[in-house]
């Protein structure tokens, strides 16, 4: 999984080399070289080589925007093997307790037949058990 870096640190108003912006948001300058491919603008007329303080604050942003995934609805668990939300085959799932308050709902997809996962709590046990048949399992 990648990295996540913040522009907290990052002024929209000012430009910085390489170095300095890699420095302020915790990444090597060879990253910021590669983000050039993906995007980021350097401006490369003259020597160092700067990047806009403001460009990149939005690539940065942009880039944890792709990271995103929807919120679950009730009822729907994650799969591994799609990378989407869905209810479960059969609509059925195994609850297994790691702590007295949470716990694990594992599943199998209506897909693709592999594993799906939800950490959940109690709370949202009781609604996900009008939904999914559940079996509890011990840890």
């Amino acid at each position: 999984m990648a990295k996540r870096f913040s522009a907290r640190g990052i002024s929209k108003h000012r430009s910085y080399t390489i170095e300095e912006a890699a420095q302020i948001i915790g990444a090597c300058p060879q990253t910021l070289r590669k983000w050039e491919n993906e995007g980021l603008k350097l401006l490369m007329s003259r020597r160092p080589h700067l990047v806009n303080g403001a460009d990149l604050v939005v690539f940065l942003q942009a880039r944890e925007a792709k990271r995103k995934r929807p919120k679950l609805e009730i009822g729907q668990v994650r799969c591994f093997g799609c990378g989407v939300s869905k209810k479960p085959l059969g609509l059925m799932a195994d609850y297994v307790p790691i702590t007295p308050s949470r716990g694990r709902l594992a599943a199998l997809c209506a897909d693709c037949e592999s594993t799906c996962s939800l950490f959940i709590g109690q709370a949202k046990l009781a609604l996900y058990a009008n939904i999914l048949d559940i079996a509890h399992r011990k840890r």
